[in-house]
Parts: C-alpha cells; structure tokens; sequence
C-alpha cells in the first residue's frame, strides 16, 4: 500500500486545535519511545491510517516493534513462529485465536511486521481470564498463567470514564458487577502495559521504538494502558493518538474543546455510514418476535425510511440489552436479558443470543460493542448480527434513546 494514501485525513493537534501534516507527525512520533495508535476497532479508514503511520515511522526508527491488543499473551510463540516462517498462515490463524475482522483490518499489520523481520508484541490478557473477572473478581485468576505480576482497578478519574462509558450500553446495574468489569478492564491495561514494558526491558543493548494498537478507551487521557505503563518504566516517553467521526467534515471549536487532552493527536475520521436499504433486510433469517406456541411468523418486512422532516431523537443510542459476563469465551456480547419494550426486545433479539455484529462493525468484546454503537444517535436502523443456537442472524433494529443520560 502506498503510504501516502494513509494520509488523505484530517489531523489535529489537540493542545492547540490546528492541523497538522502527516509528515510533521511522523518526524515528532519517531523521537518517542512508545506510540500508542488508540483506535475505533472497525473503522476502515482508521486502520488505513494505522498502516501508513507505520510504514512512516518504519521508516524513521527501522528498529520498530508492534505491539497489539488484538492477539492474547499466551498465543506470543504462535505470532513468533509465524513472523519467522516456522508455521504456515492457516496454522497461524488457526492457533492464534484472531479476532473476528482479522483478515480486513489486522492481517495487514501482521504482514507489514512479516516481510520487514519485525517482532510484534501479543499484549493482552487471555480472553478467559478477562471473562473471569468480570463475573468472579480479581481473586480468582491470581497465579494463572496469562495473568501480569501485579493489577489494581483504583478508584480514580479513569474509573468514573469507565462507568460513564458503561452506563449507556447495557452494564450489569449493581456495584459488585460494575467493578468487577472495571477490574477486568484494568488487567488488560496491565496485560499490555507490561508485555511492552517486559520486551523493553529484555532489550537494553537496543532503542526500539514501540507502537502499539489499542481500543482508544485503553489510551485516551494517557490514562489506562498509558498510565500503567509509566509506573512501570516512568521516563518512557509516550505518545497518544485518538480518532473520532464527526457529522461535518470538520470539527467545530466547541467539538475539539471538549477533546483536549485526550491525546497529542486527533485524527478526524468521516461519520458512520447509515445502512443502505438493501441492507436492512436479512441475508439468512430474518428474526420476528412470535408468541409462544405459535406458528413461525412470515419474514420481517424491510424496515421503511424515516421520513427525513422528522427530527432524530437526541440524547445517547441503546440497544436494550445487558451482556452476559459468564457466557462462554467466543468472540463476541452474549445477551443475559432484554429490556421490556426496548429495541433489542421489539426486533426479536433474546437472551442468550451472541451479537458479533453492529452494522458494518465486527463485535469481538464488550469493547467492540461499546465502539460500535459510539457515534450513532437515537432512531438510526442498524443491522445487528447474532449467533442463536448453531445459526448466524441478522435482525434490523432500531435504537433507542438511553434512559441513562
């Protein structure tokens, strides 16, 4: 891919709200130690940009390693023998637990790292022991292999960001619940925190310059997996790129106000893609609600166009669900229950079923679930793929204003 093309964005510095060249960017990225490329998980022009930002600073610092939230701390051997040719890609793939837009979104990064010799740092915490504490608590999974030496969940501004954030998408409504998933949170941070910290330090006879990929929540703020990496190896000296879609092309002063400080860079990505009308019917089995007992109700009709002199509803997008934090570790939010009359319940979603996907948007994690319904707004029709049973679904639904502003 041609590098330049990575660049076809707006950039912003968020310390003073002006544009930036991509060159500038690259030169002042490379002087660092660690530059985390904070993410929205399936935003195609966010991971293009990612690409080119690597092929830029590969360029400046040949002695790169990537580093990623999207492969697990125990699959590190299966991503070495990989990288140097001792497995085949079907091995690779079939070993590596990849997530579940691997192949758009992150297979480019793994090849990039592949043909240039580049070590690649599988950073995160096994899946199953994330699950764990978010059902069980920290206590749990002490001593397991995966787990890092040492993880806290404090009580500090990242906490109360992490409760905002869950509030309007589902989460569990007790206190336990609440920070149990924070604590999980947090283990990843320290998962990946000390897998980059441990590589570094293995290395003293180098400088390489470490960029690592991540969920923007984990970076965001320098807080979460920023953060712990400081207390880890405080003179490390980081970087913090942050993306976001926009309704306009451009940001207004207002919009950048309320973003400074949540990173050095803002890269402006286009709004979401409303879904096409062809879109919004079923590829395989279209879901209606049916009462019990009753014949199998006709396939759902498409969804009509709101009429456009109607405004949208305002306020935060729900989809009505709460996940279920001790489902199984496949890919994807399992449904624990579906709130009466809300939008999950009116399209036919039901508990236990898996949702992998939000519109155009993979769902691999509560993360990935969160992610995707960031930028949307009440009223929009989206497209929600789901496992029930052993069958792949789709259902149209459309989302409902938050009760929980």
């Amino acid at each position: 891919m041609d590098a330049t093309a990575a660049f076809l964005f707006l950039i912003i510095e968020l310390a003073t709200g002006r544009s930036v060249s991509a060159d500038a960017v690259i030169q002042e990225a490379a002087r660092r130690d660690v530059v985390f490329l904070g993410e929205e998980h399936d935003q195609d022009h966010g991971h293009t940009f990612q690409l080119g930002m690597l092929e830029g600073l590969h360029a400046q610092r040949p002695d790169l390693v990537v580093s990623l939230e999207m492969f697990e701390r125990d699959v590190q051997g299966v991503v070495d023998d990989y990288l140097r040719g001792r497995i085949d890609e079907a091995t690779f793939r079939e070993k590596s637990r990849p997530w579940p837009n691997y192949e758009k979104h992150y297979k480019p990064v793994i090849e990039f790292a592949k043909a240039r010799g580049l070590d690649v740092i599988a950073g995160n915490v096994p899946r199953a022991l994330a699950r764990k504490v978010a059902t069980q608590g920290t206590k749990s999974v002490r001593g397991q292999a995966g787990m890092p030496r040492a993880t806290s969940a404090p009580d500090d501004r990242y906490r109360a960001l992490f409760m905002d954030a869950m509030k309007d998408h589902g989460g569990a409504d007790d206190s336990d619940s609440k920070q149990r998933m924070y604590a999980s949170q947090c283990l990843k941070d320290d998962g990946m925190a000390e897998a980059i910290a441990d590589y570094l330090e293995g290395r003293p006879h180098r400088r390489p310059l470490v960029v690592h990929l991540c969920g923007k929540f984990h970076s965001d703020y320098g807080y979460g997996t920023v953060q712990r990496l400081l207390q880890r190896r405080p003179l490390t000296n980081t970087a913090v790129f942050t993306m976001e879609s926009f309704l306009g092309k451009e940001p207004t002063p207002k919009e950048l106000a309320k973003l400074n400080g949540r990173g050095h860079w803002l890269l402006v990505l286009p709004p979401k893609p409303k879904a096409k009308e062809s879109e919004k019917t079923d590829a395989a089995a279209p879901v209606t609600p049916k009462a019990e007992g009753s014949a199998p109700a006709p396939a759902a009709a498409p969804v009509a166009k709101p009429d456009a002199a109607t405004p949208s509803p305002t306020g935060r997008p729900a989809l009505g669900i709460m996940p279920d934090y001790a489902a199984a570790s496949e890919p994807g939010v399992v449904i624990q229950g579906v709130t009466a009359g809300g939008a999950a319940e009116k399209a036919g979603l039901l508990a236990q079923d898996r949702i992998i996907l939000i519109g155009e948007d993979s769902v691999g994690s509560l993360e990935d679930y969160m992610a995707a319904l960031d930028g949307r707004r009440p009223g929009d029709v989206i497209n929600v793929g789901f496992v029930r049973g052993t069958e792949k679904k789709t259902v149209s639904v459309t989302l409902q204003v938050s009760h929980r502003q």
